[in-house]
């Protein structure tokens, strides 16, 4: 929740508590949880490099003790903050290919989102298309007030990076920041920010 107020200053002590606690069980399976929470930290406070090298190791820990529980969304997440092509590409690929193979509920939610994510940094507007349909296909049975934002989130910021600039896509991009202000979805703003200064320059 930190993590969505963009408060992420406050979670460390959280986080610590977080690794004493799964210690204590020997919760392995929870343990790739704290690189994913470390790299969000390194994320929020433009420390991408950091949040690559934080969260790669636990990556790895996701593949070998907890591959349908927090594997797929790590790599998502990795993915999101790579600057590489080749790696991001891989990434969402092998993503792809676990989610398809039976992972738990929660990491279709995340996983698609974050998909979204690194494929507008990629300007590769039909994967964040793609991404958008199968989140709604997914969440149809039972739609999500957040999933249903990402979906226009992504399907909107993914019509401006294609050039519309029309009334219908200004209007919905203030929609959908107006909305992210309201309910304090703080990562979700930057991106629309930039898309309406581009729409009003």
């Amino acid at each position: 929740m930190m993590y969505e107020l963009g408060d992420m200053s406050r979670a460390p002590p959280f986080m610590e508590r977080e690794r004493e606690l799964i210690e204590q069980l020997g919760a392995r399976a929870w343990e790739p949880t704290i690189g994913w929470h470390l790299g969000m930290l390194h994320e929020t406070e433009g420390r991408l490099r950091q949040a690559i090298d934080e969260s790669e190791p636990y990556v790895a820990m996701a593949r070998e003790v907890s591959l349908r529980f927090q594997a797929p969304r790590m790599l998502a997440f990795f993915a999101r903050v790579t600057d590489d092509p080749v790696v991001r590409k891989d990434a969402l690929n092998e993503v792809e290919a676990m989610l398809c193979k039976g992972a738990l509920g929660h990491n279709f939610l995340t996983v698609y989102r974050y998909a979204m994510d690194a494929s507008l940094r990629a300007d590769d507007w039909d994967e964040v298309e793609r991404y958008a349909a199968a989140l709604e296909d997914f969440t149809r049975p039972e739609p999500l007030p957040q999933s249903d934002f990402f979906i226009a989130r992504g399907r909107a910021l993914a019509a401006h990076g294609r050039g519309a600039r029309d009334k219908a896509t200004m209007q919905e991009l203030k929609r959908l920041r107006v909305e992210a202000e309201r309910i304090s979805l703080k990562p979700a703003l930057p991106a629309l920010e930039a898309a309406l200064v581009t729409v009003n320059s």
